[in-house]
């Protein structure tokens, strides 16, 4: 009988521990995603969130199995997201409790497939051979970038910037896919085509703009301009003092900056022209076909987003509330005095409305028609 007992735990000792992950294969995950309840949209996604946060959370070994994991839960979670970024940005003003919560969760989501692609491509790079990913090395990295960027994007609904940790990690994975050299190679996500190089120019640009006190539709509204200007300009290593207006060094933990003000010259500077950009952005107010995919109050976008782009953007160290209503100004001394002296001082012709955008605790921001604008000398 002893010798039994031997014969079964020696056979219990070199048995395989069984991994019962949900997330340990395509076969696994498959069935959690169709084992998924019938619930409201954002039960089931809050359910795909705690998924990518397990994800994460396991130690396994990276295997191909393990990315095509990663990639269903991506594709299931995308269309979620859709429907609960549609419903944060339209319950701004009616359910503020649900646009705080909407927010948090559509957050999580960005910033736990960021750390997943990020995950995936910090193994390629550590392993002391050649990765079993290393073909798909490309994709890996272009989806890291991505997410990453809408993850920072987030971070503007809340009138907060960016950690400098986050451009540290962006700015590397650009220098890695450079030194790769699958910078530019065309990868298809959904229904479009991209590369390395443009995620990481659109995420620099909604850097350079800073849209900390503008409202979530216009934060996504300046997205989708970006996103859809084909000829996008892309970080060149060389640099033309005609062509070149812009530049990102990758050895810093910021975004781009103007070369009209002070920079040092150096061997991980990207140069950006970006005069053809500012053109298209300047004229498009004028093109019917654009503002009428504009929200109401969104006058003059285009025109505000080259201004700011061209001075270098907004640079803001401190977090900036959303405050929207009218304030009557009077701009000039001589309007100040005169308004001072009218006793009906709303109905006074030297008081003009603008509109409050946002304030932090240094200061307000108004919006301002062109016509509106105060010459400097006033």
């Amino acid at each position: 009988m002893s010798d039994l007992f031997n014969m079964l735990n020696m056979i219990a000792r070199r048995r395989k521990p069984v991994n019962t992950s949900p997330f340990a294969t395509r076969k696994s995950v498959t069935k959690w995603l169709h084992a998924r309840p019938h619930q409201s949209d954002y039960d089931t996604h809050h359910r795909l969130v705690e998924g990518l946060e397990r994800f994460n959370a396991e130690t396994d070994e990276v295997t191909e199995d393990r990315l095509v994991v990663l990639m269903l839960l991506e594709e299931a979670g995308l269309l979620l997201q859709n429907r609960i970024i549609e419903q944060y940005v339209q319950n701004q003003t009616s359910f503020k409790l649900a646009k705080k919560t909407l927010w948090r969760e559509s957050h999580m989501f960005w910033s736990q497939l960021a750390q997943a692609y990020l995950g995936l491509f910090k193994s390629i790079f550590r392993s002391p051979t050649k990765h079993v990913l290393q073909n798909n090395v490309a994709h890996v990295a272009v989806r890291a970038l991505r997410y990453m960027g809408l993850a920072m994007r987030w971070e503007y609904h809340q009138g907060q910037l960016p950690a400098s940790a986050a451009w540290r990690r962006l700015n590397k994975i650009y220098r890695l896919a450079e030194r790769g050299g699958y910078l530019h190679s065309p990868l298809v996500m959904g229904s479009e085509t991209t590369h390395c190089a443009r995620e990481f120019a659109l995420v620099h640009l909604m850097g350079l703009v800073q849209p900390l006190g503008y409202r979530a539709q216009e934060i996504e509204e300046i997205a989708r301009l970006f996103k859809e200007y084909k000829e996008l300009p892309l970080p060149g290593p060389t640099m033309s003092p005609e062509l070149h207006t812009h530049a990102i060094d990758l050895g810093m933990s910021t975004s781009a900056f103007s070369l009209g003000g002070p920079w040092v010259p150096g061997k991980r500077v990207r140069y950006l022209a970006m005069h053809p950009m500012l053109e298209y952005l300047k004229n498009l107010d004028g093109d019917s076909g654009q503002t009428s995919a504009y929200q109401p109050g969104m006058a003059n976008l285009g025109q505000q987003l080259a201004s700011m782009i061209e001075r270098g953007g907004v640079r803001r160290d401190r977090p900036r509330t959303s405050r929207f209503g009218r304030v009557w100004v009077a701009g000039g001394m001589d309007n100040i005095l005169s308004a001072l002296v009218q006793s009906d001082r709303i109905n006074t012709p030297v008081l003009e409305p603008w509109m409050m955008r946002d304030e932090s605790a240094h200061g307000m921001g108004f919006t301002l028609p062109a016509r509106q604008l105060y010459r400097k000398d006033s």
